[in-house]
């Protein structure tokens, strides 16, 4: 079989990229505490919630958006991914308790990245809510249908384990 859809895989694999270099940083800084490994974290949380965003864009059709006006959101990614490297932008100190936990002091870009976050994860099960309703291939629709609940997933677990719940 030929492989009809290799920007969809690519946008794909560079989210799991994402998520894994993600959660390898966090478990990585449960042992190190370092101020260094936790930027890494918060630049693989954007590039997996840019790639997540594109994934949802390409799928199911494959097809680049049109317009270069489409394309904001890869600039507004890659601005998250490099202000993680700022020093004292989103987070301006760090510690790890006894139990675990990491705690940081909030930078000044703390709150336009948690926006950031939010909107790039709303954005992707908004865009797949509507791109469900109008897919007329039934695999295409239950395709979606899984995807949305794993977004959904997704977004109660960050929103709980990285708002609500205390650490």
């Amino acid at each position: 079989l030929r492989n009809t859809k290799p920007l969809i895989n690519k946008a794909l694999a560079v989210q799991m990229v994402g998520i894994i270099g993600w959660s390898a940083a966090i478990f990585v800084n449960l042992w190190l505490g370092s101020y260094f490994v936790e930027q890494i974290i918060f630049a693989f949380a954007a590039l997996a919630l840019t790639a997540q965003l594109w994934f949802v864009k390409l799928f199911p059709r494959n097809a680049l958006p049109a317009h270069l006006s489409n394309y904001w959101s890869i600039t507004v990614g890659a601005f998250f991914i490099a202000i993680s490297f700022a020093p004292d932008a989103l987070f301006t100190a760090l510690e790890v308790t006894p139990a675990g936990y990491t705690i940081l002091t909030n930078g000044p870009l703390s709150g336009l990245y948690a926006l950031f976050v939010v909107a790039y994860i709303l954005g992707a099960i908004v865009t797949l809510y509507y791109k469900r309703k109008k897919l007329k291939q039934p695999l295409e629709r239950l395709q979606a249908t899984y995807l949305l609940a794993g977004f959904i997933l997704f977004f109660a677990v960050n929103l709980l384990t990285n708002s609500i719940l205390p650490v």
